[in-house]
Order: C-alpha cells, then sequence, then structure tokens
C-alpha cells in the first residue's frame, strides 16, 4: 500500500476570485437571433430578489468539468477545451434568515 502525503496549502498564497453574476446566456441568445426561454436563470432571479441587498453571497463550487468540443463557428472545427464549474449559492434574508440556496448553478460555459 502506498502513503501519500498531502501538503497543506496556505490561503494567503492562493490568488482572491471574485466571481459576479452576469446575463451572457441572455445576450448570447439575443446576439444569434434566438428567443430567450422563459424559464432561462429562474432559481437565480427568484434567489437574488429574496437575498438582502447588502448581504454577501456565498459561493461554494461544488465541482470542476474539463470539457473538448469541436468549434463550429470556425472552418476547422478546432477542438477547443473548456472549464466549466458548478456552485452553490447561500445567504440571508433581510431579517437574518436562510434562503433557499441556489444549487448547480453552472458558470464558465454560456447554452
Amino acid at each position: 500500500m502506498t502513503r501519500v502525503n498531502f501538503i497543506p496549502i496556505k490561503s494567503e498564497n492562493l490568488p482572491k476570485v471574485e466571481l459576479e453574476y452576469n446575463n451572457r446566456t441572455e445576450e448570447s441568445y439575443r446576439k444569434h437571433g434566438l428567443p430567450v426561454p422563459d424559464n432561462l436563470d429562474i432559481p437565480e432571479k427568484n434567489f437574488r430578489s429574496l437575498v438582502e441587498p447588502d448581504t454577501p453571497i456565498e459561493r461554494t463550487v461544488t465541482r470542476i468539468v474539463r470539457l473538448k468540443a469541436p468549434d463550429y463557428l470556425t472552418k476547422k472545427r478546432e477542438l477547443k477545451e473548456y472549464l466549466v464549474y458548478y456552485e452553490n449559492w447561500y445567504s440571508r434574508d433581510w431579517l437574518g434568515r436562510s434562503v433557499a440556496p441556489v444549487a448547480d448553478h453552472v458558470e464558465g460555459i454560456y447554452f
């Protein structure tokens, strides 16, 4: 049996990543002349409507997927790599109560 020793990572050495919610999926639909689905980002919109504006949103990445896919916008349909990550959102309302979380919010790729 092989024993693996893990080296602890100090948090001060890690880069700080600021992730902002965006509406690039909706913009992509409009850019390509497609109708925007009515149910696009419903859990995220409901969550943001319940959260107190000054309350921070805790965003926890649950998994990261490496995806290889052809780029159909190029002539040769080159194989490109994408990182897709899923995250859960947690926060509180104006009374300090926990709001129902958003589960498996997708970032890194736009449908």
